[in-house]
């Protein structure tokens, strides 16, 4: 049994770790309004300056892998509407159990996708066309977020067992 010292510490890395990831998200949505306001003033007053449409697109990007986690992380993902409709009390017991392990399966493929991708895209040298971002850069984020829904569903079953919410068939 892991000592409650040692979990404690565990369970505050990932209370960390979210953190982090509100942050960057919050951040990125900042930007991201930001640029969709200058970019309507530039065009507005007919500036010619840079494309900020980019910008607002890369941080999008941003915004949405870092959100999947946090609702991964806040368990407001697709797990409450199915345990809405599921009558069987001991389905309803196991459910958050099975829901995790989907994810971590699923994920573990998108992650290896996207590591391959990376590597590609880093490989290539591909670049947006008007900014010249290299491409892997949106991907990394992507890597970010399929990495924070597998650290938060990995302790969500950790979390789950060790609060005796589900019993496990072994």
């Amino acid at each position: 049994m892991i000592e409650k010292d040692r979990l404690g510490l565990v369970l505050g890395a990932e209370e960390a770790y979210l953190r982090l990831e509100l942050v960057i998200g919050a951040l990125s949505l900042l930007v991201m309004v930001g640029c969709i306001f200058l970019s309507f003033l530039f065009r507005y007053f007919e500036i010619q300056v840079i494309n900020l449409e980019e910008i607002a697109l890369l941080m999008m990007v941003v915004t949405t892998f870092i959100g999947c986690s946090v609702v991964t992380a806040l368990k407001q993902h697709i797990e409450i509407g199915v345990a809405a409709l599921i009558k069987s009390p001991s389905v309803k017991r196991v459910l958050p159990y099975l829901v995790d392990v989907v994810v971590l399966v699923l994920f573990s493929i998108l992650l290896y996708y996207c590591v391959t991708t990376i590597a590609y895209f880093i490989e290539t040298g591909e670049r947006s066309l008007q900014l010249h971002i290299p491409i892997w850069v949106s991907w990394v984020f992507f890597l970010f977020g399929i990495v924070g829904v597998i650290i938060h569903s990995l302790f969500s079953i950790l979390r789950n067992y060790l609060d005796r919410k589900i019993t496990l068939p072994w």
